[in-house]
Formats: structure tokens, C-alpha cells, sequence
């Protein structure tokens, strides 16, 4: 579900040296492109994205890449095709499917494989494993920056991102889908079955498939000789990260952190894989291995230059707030919010996001007018842009209903916690953790207006559902606290 960086296959130095191409030069990227056919491509225009030059294939389908000054070996590009004057042909990637591929030594001999297809041919993109796959990997991965502040996805920005990813390959969205929706049923791969359950959100199915196509690519990789060691390597982070993001979905924390936490040690300082797996071990309760981890996304991601520099640095914001470090959270959100405004504007999703998040911090210190001001400018924006149901509404609302809670507004927080709930309970389910939360806020409302009768039977049923989902002994099983939900 996340982007996954691909690892590099090695050529031999025979074969670079037949192909005429210097093998070990610093500041040097050697990629080798081919049609999904596997015949090479010559007269492609590629080069990597930013400071780095654009080259065009030799017969071979070889092209060697001057990079940005300062690059490394083990550091991640961003590969690009820059179509000419005169080429009637738009190609699209489909290996590696998000075209970052990590710099391989300069003195190793390695070069970066790169697989191309043309697009709108929908015999080789959809009528394929490996087109399908990529188009598959590509929609989940855009689905899960959507699930970065854990709300819920509607219909409607599933089929958008569908749309779009099936516009950027020249496809229509309903032959995407049901391409897709085919494989599923058909394709005898245990991980494309797993990547359309995931798409088409049975994520129990999903697990259970990716599981498999993890433990079979395990042991590829411990079999694989050295020449191919590389290939199975990219399998396993694949599959890995895809399974920890169904895990994920499914609230299963503990064993998603494991799946991301392989993919991390194949990838090395990949920032969204590293994002993935601190954003999961903050739910599962370990906030200071969260830390740890999210400092090592925030940094990658800020030596890539990526966009997800200001989402991990929230996380991390809220890693530390989980271990009690309040003033240094506020620092960070506050920081995350001016640099919100300054991209985006004052009335944008990411910018209600950093305003909702830096009310909770300020909730949680006291400061409870100021926090109520946000939220309620967010809840507002949200009504109008998104109606009073969606879950990114809700959420607005419930965090607005605790803080009037906290200030003794009670009887303004009821309606807004039972709005709430029943909207949960109509969407998501009895069992469901946003409906679970829901239900522990109402009933400390309730607690606080001494209906104590309807207050303990909501906290009977969450106490029982955390231990069914958790276990006994979890964090949020034993913690009588109140969740966090985020816009």
C-alpha cells in the first residue's frame, strides 16, 4: 500500500563492458530499459527528477545518468521518461511501478533495471501480471496517503484516486477496475489476489493472501543465488509493506508492525515505509520505538526532499505526546500548522488536519479555549466542504465534543458525542475502533451529567469489544482513556 523503493540488480562486469558503458564512476546512475516485453528500448529520454540530466538509451537500451551534485550510493531517486519533439510514444513505468530506485555503489557494477510499457496499450497493462501489478501497487499506494491521518476513505476519494492513477496510464477507470476485480477471482498469484482483495477492501482476505505470498517469497530469497538475490530481495519488501498495510486497515497493529518493519530492513532509509511502521508502532503503544523510527523517516525524508517531511514530522509530534513530552508535541505541530498555511492556505485539508492535531496537544496542556477555537473553525470548514457525515467531519466533531467536556460544556458536548456514535455504529459497525471511541467519549460525558447507568453499559462494551480485538493485556484494553480521533 505505501510507495516501495526498488532494490537494484546487479550486472556482471562483463556485460557492462560489452555494452561499451563505464561500470565505476562517481556521481554516475547506469539504468537499462526495457520494453515489458523485455526487449530493450534504445532512443528512451531518461533521467531522474531535480538537479540530474537526461540521457537517451543506446541500442542496448543502456543510458548513463549524471545525478544531482552531492548524491549517494544507497540514496533514492526519482526516475523520469522526457518524451521528445518528435516521439509519437508516452511511456509509463512499470518497473519500479513508483519510479524511485535507490543509487547502487558507484564502484559495484550495479545498474538500476527499469521496465516500460506504452501507454493506453491495454493488452500489456492490463493484460499482464506485471502491468497489472504495477497499476494495482500505484492506486493502493495513493489510497494509503490518504489514510496518513487515519480516517476513514470515502467512496467518492476511492474512485477519484482511481480515476486519476487510471487516467495517468491512458486507461479508463472502469476497465481499471474491472481488470482488477478479475485478477482476483482468476489470477493464479497468491500477491496479485492479495493486492485486489486489498483493493476491494477485504482486508481479512487480503492478509491472509499477502501472508502467504510473503512466507513463499521468504524463502525464494533464502534460496536465490547470489546473481538473483537482488530480485527477491524487491519481492519480499513488496509484499512485506502491502501486508502491513492490510494489517493495518484491519486496527491489527501488533502484527503490522512486524511486516513494516521487514520492509524497512530491505529499504534501509525509505521515509514512507519508515512513516508506516512508526505510525503503527504509535498505535500499538510503543511511542518511544516510534520515535526512534520517525526521526529516521524525518530525516530521509528531508535529505529526498519528499513531501511527507511535514506528515512525519506531525507523527512524530504525537509519538512524543504519547510519552508525555506535551510542550515538545506543541512545538512541532505548531511548526507542522505555519508550514500547512504557508503551502497550501488557510482553507485546505492539510491545514484543518495541522489545526486539529495542534488542538489536541493544547486540549491536553489546558489550554482549552484556544483549542476549542480551532476545532471549531475545523468542524466548520468541514460541514461545508464535506457535509455532516463524512468521517473526517465526525471526527472534527468529536474532538470538539471532548474539549467541551473538558471545559464543562456538557451539555454542548451530548448532542455532538451522540451524533457521533450513531453515525459510527451506522458505517462502521458495533466493533469497529472508531466506534469503539466514540462510545468511551460519550460515556464520560454521560458520567460527568451522572447518567452513570448508560455510562457504564457503553464502557462494558467497550472494555469487552478491546479485549475481543486486542487482547487482555493491550494498552487499549487496560487504559480507561479517552481515543484520539484525527481529521
Amino acid at each position: 500500500m505505501i510507495a516501495v523503493r526498488r532494490l537494484l540488480l546487479s550486472l556482471g562486469l562483463a556485460a557492462l563492458l560489452a555494452a561499451g558503458v563505464a561500470w565505476a564512476e562517481d556521481g554516475i546512475l547506469v539504468v537499462h530499459v526495457n520494453y515489458l516485453d523485455k526487449k530493450p528500448l534504445p532512443r528512451i529520454r531518461i533521467g531522474t527528477t531535480g538537479d540530474g540530466s537526461i540521457e537517451v538509451t543506446d541500442v542496448a537500451g543502456r543510458a548513463r545518468i549524471q545525478l544531482a551534485p552531492g548524491l549517494k550510493a544507497g540514496q533514492e531517486v526519482a526516475l523520469q521518461v522526457v518524451p521528445g519533439e518528435n516521439d509519437k510514444d508516452s511511456w509509463v513505468f512499470i518497473s519500479p511501478w513508483d519510479q524511485r530506485a535507490i543509487v547502487p555503489p558507484f564502484q559495484g557494477g550495479g545498474s538500476v533495471p527499469v521496465i516500460l510499457a506504452k501507454r493506453a496499450d491495454k493488452d500489456a497493462l492490463l493484460g499482464s501480471r506485471e502491468g497489472r501489478q504495477a497499476i494495482e501497487q500505484t492506486i493502493l499506494s495513493e489510497l494509503a496517503k490518504l489514510r496518513q491521518a487515519k480516517s476513514e476513505i470515502t467512496e467518492e476519494q476511492r474512485r477519484a484516486v482511481l480515476q486519476a492513477q487510471a487516467a495517468a496510464y491512458g486507461l479508463k477507470p472502469e476497465e481499471v477496475d474491472a481488470a482488477i476485480r478479475a485478477a482476483g477471482q482468476k489470477a493464479p498469484d497468491l500477491y496479485e489476489q492479495g493486492l485486489a482483495a486489498l483493493y476491494q477492501k477485504d482486508y481479512p482476505l487480503a492478509s491472509e493472501r499477502l501472508g502467504k505470498a510473503l512466507a513463499a517469497s521468504e524463502k525464494e530469497l533464502a534460496e536465490a543465488p547470489e546473481a538473483e538475490r537482488d530480485a527477491a530481495r524487491e519481492k519480499v519488501a513488496d509484499r512485506a509493506a502491502f501486508l502491513g498495510g492490510a494489517l493495518a486497515e484491519q486496527g491489527r497493529y501488533r502484527e503490522a508492525v512486524p511486516a513494516y518493519r521487514r520492509a524497512t530492513e530491505l529499504l534501509g532509509q525509505h521515509a514512507a515505509t519508515l512513516n508506516q511502521l512508526g505510525i503503527a508502532l504509535t498505535a500499538d503503544g510503543d511511542s518511544a520505538g516510534a520515535e526512534a523510527v520517525l526521526k529516521r523517516a524525518l530525516a530521509a525524508a528531508r535529505s529526498t526532499r519528499s513531501d511527507l517531511e511535514w506528515p512525519i514530522q506531525g507523527n512524530l509530534a504525537i509519538a512524543r505526546e504519547e510519552q508525555g513530552d506535551l510542550a515538545g508535541a506543541r512545538a512541532l505541530k505548531e511548526q507542522v500548522l505555519e508550514g500547512m498555511r504557508r503551502r497550501f492556505g488557510a482553507d485546505h485539508p492539510e491545514t484543518w488536519t495541522a489545526m486539529n492535531n495542534l488542538a489536541f496537544t493544547l486540549r491536553a496542556q489546558g489550554d482549552w479555549a484556544r483549542a476549542r477555537d480551532l476545532e471549531e473553525q475545523v468542524l466548520a470548514a468541514l460541514r461545508r466542504k464535506l457535509g455532516p457525515d463524512h468521517p473526517d467531519t465526525l471526527s472534527a466533531m468529536s474532538n470538539l465534543s471532548m474539549t467541551l467536556y473538558l471545559q464543562g460544556d456538557l451539555a454542548a458536548a451530548r448532542p455532538l458525542g451522540e451524533q457521533v456514535l450513531a453515525a459510527r455504529r451506522r458505517q462502521l459497525g458495533e466493533s469497529h475502533v472508531d466506534t469503539l471511541t466514540a462510545m468511551a467519549n460519550l460515556a464520560s460525558i454521560l458520567a460527568g451529567q451522572g447518567d452513570l447507568a448508560q455510562a457504564r453499559d457503553l464502557e462494558v462494551k467497550v472494555v469487552q469489544a478491546r479485549r475481543v480485538r486486542f487482547g487482555a493485556d493491550h494498552p487499549a484494553t487496560l487504559e480507561a482513556k479517552i481515543g484520539r480521533a484525527h481529521v
